[in-house]
């Protein structure tokens, strides 16, 4: 099960071609708080994910199932290297999910003050929103 959590969270949390994002632009709108759902027949999947101007991040994924709800949660640090988005978990209450040290290295290739578009190193697109 934790490697379906982990390959929907990817689903998720990780395309649109928009030329011109850069380090800058990701550094500029990234800060603050993200959201994104999905619904699955067999799950409900809500994340969100919080990046601070210090470039430390916390992520919490709610997975909901026949069985229960499970709460993942993560830290860690954050960096724009280009039109990249690099994060590193630094602490986790799901090893089997994250690891600690595990770096997650996304294509950033939209982002504005409302809503950001990424690919992750699978190649899964993922859109997420700012949390009001």
């Amino acid at each position: 099960m934790q490697k379906t959590i982990l390959f929907i969270f990817t689903l998720l949390v990780s395309s649109t071609t928009y030329a011109g994002v850069d380090s800058k632009d990701i550094e500029k709108f990234l800060p603050g708080s993200w959201h994104t759902t999905a619904e699955l027949p067999e799950y409900k999947i809500e994340s969100k994910a919080t990046y601070y101007r210090d470039k430390t991040c916390a992520y919490t994924i709610s997975v909901t199932t026949q069985e229960g709800k499970t709460i993942i949660s993560a830290k860690g640090t954050w960096k724009a290297e280009g039109d990249t988005l690099v994060v590193k978990i630094t602490h986790t209450n799901s090893p089997d999910t994250f690891k600690p040290g595990e770096i997650m290295r996304d294509k950033v290739t939209f982002i504005d003050s409302k809503q950001f578009t990424y690919t992750d190193e699978e190649g899964t697109v993922t859109t997420e929103y700012r949390q009001k």
